[in-house]
């Protein structure tokens, strides 16, 4: 396909059509998708804007990259409430990829940290060549570990947490990977989860002198750096990121701390 055509798929809303729409947890969903044909690939870490027909259009991480694309979801507003109520067969709208998606460079030896729903951007390095893959993943309870059965099916290390001590470890995922840190050799961090763990994390990784890269998150309305509401210390998380360096968000004074909400006022995170 033409260089001019495959970006014009890009950024043109495309309408493509529901293969599955899976219950993964309590509170979350995952839909799969075969995109058009020509339309890029995607990378892991990537996200989607996706558009809920006649309700409104949210930024998604991918969850599988490549033809056949999925997302997950947490149902909790408008537009996913829509989503979670398609089946096979409708249909939906797509813009992206978009944005900064993880950087493994010569990384062999990564470990992959899931907080919550952020397990969904993680599990997109799943199948990736010429890597080892650790994940460490988190829920508040057993019901709400998301993609759990998945990572064992590929065959990566996994370590369980939940903070009620329902399935795995008990506690946080957080301090069982910066134990997993001081025990172990890695090449890379991969991280994604609330803020406060990111933080935590960013910081065990710099004083263990390991590279860490987080997904971050921040309330998106085009996903390609026109109306600046993603803006985090003079940084556009929709193009900037959303994976940035721990040495980039170590930078941001507000990482870890607040956020802003969808009127542009601040929303404290701790």
């Amino acid at each position: 396909m033409p260089r001019a055509e495959a970006a014009s798929l890009l950024d043109r809303p495309r309408i493509v059509t529901i293969e599955t729409n899976r219950k993964e947890t309590d509170i979350v969903d995952t839909i799969t998708f075969k995109d058009l044909k020509g339309a890029p690939a995607g990378r892991p870490g990537q996200f989607l804007m996706v558009w809920a027909p006649g309700v409104d259009e949210v930024p998604m991480s991918l969850t599988i990259v490549g033809e056949r694309k999925a997302f997950a979801f947490h149902k909790k507003g408008q537009a996913t409430e829509a989503l979670h109520a398609l089946k096979k067969g409708d249909r939906f709208g797509v813009r992206g990829p978009y944005g900064h998606g993880f950087d493994l460079g010569k990384a062999k030896k990564v470990l992959a940290i899931g907080g919550g729903t952020g397990v969904a951007a993680l599990a997109s390095l799943i199948g990736t060549k010429g890597i080892k893959l650790t994940f460490a993943i988190g829920a508040k309870t057993a019901g709400e570990l998301l993609y759990n059965d998945r990572i064992k099916r590929s065959g990566c290390e996994l370590i369980v947490t939940t903070d009620d001590g329902t399935r795995g470890r008990k506690g946080f995922v957080s301090v069982a990977s910066i134990e997993l840190l001081k025990e172990r050799d890695f090449d890379l961090v991969a991280t994604c989860g609330p803020e406060i763990m990111m933080l935590k994390i960013i910081e065990a990784c710099t004083k263990a002198r390991v590279p860490v890269q987080c997904s971050t998150e921040r309330f998106m309305k085009c996903g390609i750096g026109i109306c600046d509401s993603c803006s985090m210390g003079g940084l556009q998380v929709c193009r900037d990121g959303p994976v940035l360096s721990g040495k980039q968000l170590l930078a941001v004074e507000e990482f870890g701390k607040w956020k802003r909400g969808p009127s542009g006022g601040r929303e404290r995170l701790c």
